[in-house]
């Protein structure tokens, strides 16, 4: 959801304008995020899902072949 007050982006350190981001429930309190520093995040986390599924695919290849 976005964000109603500004913040410090948890991502990039940076100011959070007033509805340039957003917000989320984090151990009872509330953090912002800048909305393109959630299109990085994202992109990151995919790019990682990818690198582990490649190894895991090397790793029972290597087993088939060997």
């Amino acid at each position: 959801m976005r964000n109603k007050f500004p913040g410090t982006c948890y991502r990039c350190g940076k100011t959070v304008e007033k509805q340039a981001g957003n917000f989320e429930r984090y151990k009872g309190g509330w953090r912002v995020i800048h909305a393109e520093c959630v299109l990085e995040q994202r992109a990151e986390k995919e790019a990682a899902k990818r690198q582990i599924s490649d190894e895991g695919m090397e790793k029972v290849w290597k087993w088939l072949t060997n």
